[in-house]
C-alpha cells in the first residue's frame, strides 16, 4: 500500500493506500475540472502556443487520375499549460493517456484536399479518436493515424504508369494565425517520415524531394499584420507495381527511394 500526501487544486488531502487507477481517476478530475476544450490554450496575447508538427507516412498509391492516397500518422506536440501538475501529489506520475475528444487541439486540414467527408482526413481528423499524451510539464503529445487524397502534378504523367511524379501536401490551421499557433518542425524533421513505410505500399517517395524549407508563411490581403503558417512538404513519387490486365507490373527502372531520419 502506498500513502502520501497530495493536493488537489486549493487545498490539501491525505490519499492513504491509494490504488494506481484511483491515482489516474483523480488526477483526470482535477485537471479537467474547470477545462475548456473550445478554447485555444494561449495564455497571452503576446505568446503563441508553440506548436511543432510532423507527418509520418505508411502508404501511398498514386492512380491513373493523378490522385495520391496515402495512410500516414500525424504527429502534434504543443504546450498546455492548463494541464500541468506535480508528480509528487500524484504518486510520481509524469504523464496520462487521456481521449483526444476530451482535449483541445489544433485545427489542422490538409489545405490541398481533394476529398472530404467521414473517411477523409478532415472527417478522421475532426472526429478526435483515440488518445493524446499529457505530460506534468503541459506538453501534448498526440498521434492520430489519418487518410488523406491529394493531387499531384499531372504535366509530367508522359512517362505514366512508372515515372516520377511531383506531389505536395500541405497541412495548415484553419482559422489561426502566427499570433495564436508558432509552427514548427517536429526534431527538424523537414520531410515526411517513412521509417515504417509499408514494403508492399503500391508507390514510394522517391529520394529527389523535400529539397525545399517545409515551413512556409503567407499574408493574406484581410489580415495583413497576421501571418499564417503551414507545413508544405513537395516530393516525388514512383510506383513500385500495379495491377494489370495479366496481373502485378512491377516497376522495370524504380528510383532510388527516399530514407527519413527517425522521429522517435
Amino acid at each position: 500500500a502506498l500513502g502520501l500526501a497530495v493536493s488537489g487544486p486549493n487545498h490539501k488531502h491525505n490519499y492513504m493506500d491509494e490504488h494506481l487507477v484511483d491515482v489516474r481517476s483523480r488526477l483526470m478530475r482535477e485537471l479537467f475540472r474547470d477545462y475548456d476544450k473550445d478554447v485555444i490554450p494561449q495564455m497571452d496575447a503576446n505568446t503563441p502556443v508553440p506548436l511543432s508538427l510532423a507527418l509520418k507516412a505508411y502508404r501511398m498509391d498514386l492512380n491513373d487520375k493523378g490522385e495520391l492516397d496515402f495512410t500516414a500518422w500525424m504527429v502534434f506536440d504543443w504546450e498546455d499549460k492548463r494541464l500541468t501538475f506535480d508528480p509528487e501529489e500524484y504518486h510520481g506520475l509524469t504523464l496520462i493517456r487521456v481521449p483526444a475528444e476530451k482535449l483541445w487541439i489544433p485545427d489542422y486540414q490538409v489545405y490541398n484536399a481533394v476529398e472530404y467527408g467521414q473517411d477523409s482526413f478532415s472527417g478522421i481528423y475532426n472526429a478526435r479518436q483515440g488518445y493524446a499524451i499529457i505530460y506534468n510539464t503541459g506538453k501534448v503529445l498526440y498521434i492520430p493515424p489519418l487518410n488523406g487524397k491529394v493531387l499531384c502534378n499531372d504535366q509530367e504523367f508522359a512517362n505514366w504508369p512508372w515515372g516520377e511524379y511531383d506531389c505536395n501536401i500541405k497541412l495548415g490551421s484553419w482559422t489561426y494565425s502566427a499570433n495564436q499557433i508558432k509552427l514548427s518542425t517536429y526534431n527538424g524533421q523537414n520531410g515526411i517520415e517513412n521509417g515504417d513505410f509499408d514494403e508492399n505500399s503500391p508507390s514510394f517517395i522517391t529520394a529527389n524531394s523535400f529539397n525545399e524549407e517545409s515551413l512556409e508563411s503567407k499574408y493574406y490581403d484581410c489580415c495583413p499584420d497576421e501571418a499564417y503558417e503551414s507545413m508544405n512538404y513537395r516530393f516525388k513519387v514512383q510506383r513500385r507495381w500495379r495491377m494489370g490486365a495479366d496481373g502485378k507490373e512491377t516497376n522495370p527502372s524504380p528510383a532510388a527511394a527516399y530514407e527519413s531520419k527517425k522521429l522517435f
